[in-house]
C-alpha cells in the first residue's frame, strides 16, 4: 500500500491486550507476489490471526458507549503524546498521535498505516477500526499481510499458505480438479463466475470487500459503493453512510478542526472535542470552532460570556478575568465576577486607589477625580486655610475665630459663645474653657463632659449627648451595627458578608461562594458541578450541571441533552444498554445500528441479521428447511451437496447429499469429484479404470 487514509473516529472500539499482540504479527508475514509466486514455508503457519474475526469476536472486550469510547481513546492519546519525541507545541490542533520523524498527525484508531500504534500497518485490503486491523467479510482472513477469501483463493485454499497444485483450483475452501468450464489465467485455472481475482475475465480483480457472483463483482449490502481515491489502496467496497474516509461521497474524509470525528448518515459528525475546544455553533463542518479556554464570549463553556462591570473582560484557562478597567474604576477585591467594582474617582473609602480612605479632621470627606475633598464641616468648625489634608481645622468657638475665620473677640466682649462675642458666659453655655470659650459640656463634642474632651469616633461624625460621646452619623459605606459608640461605625457595609449594604443583611448563596461588593450580594464562584444559569443571586448556583439534562456540563441551549440522552457526569450520554447513532440513542442489540460504529448488520440468504451488542452476527431462523449457517448463506447440511455434513464439503458433481452423506445416483460412481456411469469404459468400476480397447 502506497498511501493510506486518516480519519478521526469518535465512537471507537478499544483493543484487548491479546488483540494488540495479534496485530503486531503482521510485520512477520511474507508478501504474496501473484498467481505464479512461490511461498516461504513460514507463510503456511495456520496460526496467522483472522483480524476480521477477532475484531468481531464477542469474547474480545469492546467498549460500545459511543462518545465514552471516544473520550477514552483521546485520554489514551494524551498519555501517548506525553512521551512522543516528535510532538510539537500546539498539539491541541492534533487530536490524534504524531508519528514518524516528521511528526505527522494521525489517528491510530483509524489509520491503516498506524493502526493501534505508530508504524503498525494493516494487511492489504484491511481497514483500521478502533485501533484494530479488520479485513472485509468477503476476504476475512489475513495471509501474507493481504486480506484473502480462503474459500476461493488458489494460494490460500481453506487456510493461509495452502496452495492448490497444478490442475486444481479452490472451491468452497477445498482444492478440486479443474473443470472443463474453467479458464486458465496466469497458469492457474479459475472459475470466472466466482473467482475474486478473475471475475468474468482473467485479471479482473474485484474491489476489496466484494464477492464475485455470476461473473460480476458485487459489493455486500453493508458496503454497497465502490470507491477509489489517492487515500485508498485500490478499489474498495465502502458504506458512504458511515465510512469516515468516504463520508457521503468517495474520498470525502472526515477530519474536523479540533475534534475527533466520525461519519453518521453520510455526514461528518463530531464525536468529541479536543481539550479546551467546544462546538458552539452546532455546525459539524466548522468542528469545535471555539477555544473555551480563551474566548470571552464562550469562556469555559458555550454561551458563557464574560460581562464584567466597568471592565474589559478576558478569558484565561476557561475562567473570566479582568483585562482592564474602565477609566475611574479599579478591581479592589480581585474578584472577576463583579468586575471593576470600585469607582476610585469618587469613592472616599478608595479615593484614587484601593483602600485609600479620606479621613479629614472635623469634616465629612468626599472624593473627586481621585482626590480627597471636604464635603462638609462638622458643626462649630470651618476650613479657613483651604488645605484639604487638615480638614476643617478652625474651631469657631474660640475668641480668635468666633463664628468665622479670623473673627476675634476684643474689648468689652472678650469671650465667644455660640459664635458670638460676649462679655460673660450666658446660661446656654455656662462653662468657660481655655479662658475664652463659653461652652455647654452636655452637648459640645469638642468639650464633652469637661473642657477639651474631644469626641472622635472611627468612621463617624461624633456628637455629645448628656455629656457622653455618641455617634452623630456614620461615614458613607459604614454602619454602627453593635450599637457601641466607643468603636464608632465598625462595619464596612460595602464589603461585609454578614452586613451587606445594611446591618444584618447576610449574603447567602446556595452551592456558591458569596461576596459582598458595593453593598450588594453577588456570587464569587460556583461550587464544583453547579452553575448560576438564571443569574439570580438569591438562589445561588441553582443548577447541578452533572445531571441536569437541560444544562449538562454548563448553562444554555448548547448543553441540552437530546435524542434520548441523559446527563451523566456533566456529559450527555445514552442510558445503559444503548449507544449514540447519528445523535439518537438506540439499543445496543439493534441489528440496523449495531455496536459503537452503528453498523447495519447484513443478513444471510434465507436468514436474519443479529447483534450481540458490539458486533454483527447471522442466524438461520426464517427458513426451517435451511437451519445451518455456512459463511453468509443458510443451508441444510443434511441435504446440501455443496455443504454436506460440514460447511464447504462438496459432493461429487452430479451427486447427492442424503442424511449428511454424499453419494452418487444408483448406477454411477465417483471419479475425481464427478459422478459417472458404472458402465462408462473410460472410468470403469470403483477404481475409475479406463478400459483397454481391443486391437
Amino acid at each position: 500500500m502506497t498511501s493510506r487514509r486518516i480519519a478521526w473516529l469518535g465512537a471507537a472500539f478499544l483493543l484487548s491486550a491479546s488483540s494488540c499482540a495479534n496485530i503486531l504479527q503482521f510485520d512477520d508475514l511474507q508478501t504474496w507476489a501473484g498467481d505464479d509466486a512461490t511461498f516461504d514455508s513460514a507463510a503456511t503457519d495456520a496460526t496467522v490471526p483472522d483480524v476480521r474475526a477477532e475484531a468481531s469476536d464477542s469474547s474480545v472486550p469492546v467498549e460500545s458507549g459511543g462518545l465514552d469510547a471516544a473520550r477514552d481513546a483521546l485520554d489514551a492519546r494524551d498519555a501517548r503524546e506525553a512521551d512522543a519525541p516528535v510532538d510539537a507545541p500546539g498539539d491541541q490542533d492534533c487530536p490524534g498521535t504524531r508519528c514518524g520523524s516528521a511528526g505527522q498527525c494521525v489517528d491510530t484508531l483509524s489509520d491503516p498505516t498506524h493502526c493501534g500504534s505508530c508504524a503498525i500497518a494493516c494487511a492489504s485490503g484491511a481497514s483500521c477500526v478502533g485501533g484494530a486491523c479488520k479485513c472485509p467479510s468477503a476476504q476475512s482472513t489475513s495471509c501474507s499481510n493481504v486480506c484473502v477469501d480462503t474459500a476461493t483463493d488458489h494460494a490460500n485454499c481453506g487456510g493461509c499458505g495452502n496452495a492448490c497444485q497444478a490442475g486444481y483450483r479452490c472451491s468452497m475452501s477445498t482444492c478440486i480438479a479443474c473443470l472443463s468450464t474453467d479458464k486458465m489465467c496466469s497458469g492457474v485455472c479459475a472459475d470466472l463466475s466466482t473467482d475474486l481475482k478473475n471475475c468474468g475475465s482473467c485479471g479482473n480483480q474485484c474491489p476489496s470487500g466484494a464477492v464475485c457472483q455470476s461473473s460480476s463483482c458485487v459489493c455486500p449490502a453493508p458496503d454497497p459503493t465502490v470507491c477509489s481515491s489517492a487515500a485508498d489502496a485500490g478499489k474498495q467496497c465502502v458504506n458512504l453512510t458511515n465510512d469516515p474516509n468516504n463520508c457521503g461521497g468517495c474520498g470525502n474524509l472526515c477530519s474536523l478542526p479540533h475534534a475527533a470525528s466520525f461519519c453518521s448518515v453520510s455526514s461528518c459528525a463530531i464525536a468529541v472535542c479536543t481539550l479546551g475546544n467546544a462546538d458552539c455553533d452546532k455546525i459539524a463542518a466548522t468542528g469545535c470552532e471555539v477555544s473555551t479556554t480563551s474566548d470571552p464570549s464562550n469562556c469555559g463553556r458555550c454561551g458563557n460570556a464574560c460581562n464584567l462591570a466597568h471592565a474589559t473582560p478576558s478569558c484565561s484557562g476557561g475562567s473570566c478575568s479582568v483585562s482592564s478597567c474602565s477609566p475611574g474604576y479599579t478591581d479592589c477585591d480581585l474578584l472577576a465576577a463583579n468586575g471593576c467594582e470600585v469607582n476610585t474617582a469618587g469613592d472616599p473609602n478608595n479615593c484614587g486607589r484601593c483602600g485609600n480612605v479620606c479621613n479629614l479632621g472635623h469634616a465629612t470627606a468626599g472624593c473627586s477625580a481621585g482626590g480627597c475633598t471636604i464635603a462638609s464641616c462638622a458643626a462649630g468648625y470651618k476650613d479657613c486655610d483651604g488645605i484639604v489634608a487638615n480638614g476643617c481645622e478652625t474651631n469657631l468657638a474660640l475668641a480668635t475665630s468666633c463664628g468665622d475665620c479670623q473673627r476675634a473677640c476684643t474689648g468689652g466682649t472678650p469671650l465667644c459663645s455660640s459664635s458670638m462675642c460676649v462679655s460673660g458666659c450666658p446660661a446656654a453655655t455656662p462653662t468657660l474653657c481655655n479662658g475664652t470659650s463659653c461652652v455647654n459640656t452636655t452637648n459640645d463634642p469638642s468639650n464633652c463632659g469637661t473642657c477639651s474632651n474631644v469626641c472622635t469616633l472611627p468612621n463617624a461624625t461624633a456628637a455629645c449627648n448628656n455629656s457622653m460621646c455618641a455617634i452623630g452619623s456614620c461615614n458613607a459605606g459604614f454602619a454602627d451595627c453593635d450599637k457601641v459608640a466607643s468603636n464608632g461605625c465598625e462595619i464596612h457595609t460595602t464589603s461585609d458578608l454578614s452586613n451587606c449594604g445594611t446591618c444584618g443583611k447576610a449574603c447567602t448563596t446556595p452551592n456558591a461562594t458569596p461576596v459582598c461588593s458595593n453593598s450588594s450580594c453577588a456570587i464569587a464562584s460556583c461550587n464544583a458541578g453547579f452553575a448560576d444559569c438564571d443569574m439570580l443571586v438569591a438562589n445561588g448556583c441553582e443548577v447541578n450541571t452533572t445531571n441536569d439534562p437541560n444544562h449538562c456540563g454548563g448553562c444554555g441551549s448548547a448543553n441540552v441533552c437530546t435524542g434520548g440522552k441523559t446527563c451523566q457526569n456533566a456529559a450527555c450520554a445514552c442510558p445503559a444498554g444503548m449507544h449514540d447513532c447519528g445523535g439518537t440513542c438506540v439499543s445496543n442489540m439493534l441489528p440496523t445500528s449495531c455496536g459503537a460504529m452503528c453498523t447495519a448488520c447484513p443478513a444471510p440468504s434465507n436468514g436474519v441479521a443479529t447483534c450481540n451488542g458490539t458486533s454483527c452476527g447471522m442466524a438461520c431462523t426464517s427458513d426451517a428447511t435451511r437451519p445451518n449457517l455456512c459463511g453468509t448463506a443458510c443451508v441444510n447440511l443434511a441435504s446440501d451437496p455443496a455443504n454436506c455434513k460440514t460447511c464447504g464439503t462438496v459432493c461429487p458433481t452430479g451427486g447427492n447429499c442424503t442424511a449428511s452423506t454424499c453419494s452418487c445416483p444408483t448406477g454411477s460412481h465417483d471419479c475425481s469429484g464427478t459422478c459417472v456411469s458404472n458402465t462408462l469404459p473410460t472410468s470403469c468400476g470403483a477404481m475409475c479404470t479406463a478400459c483397454a480397447t481391443p486391437m
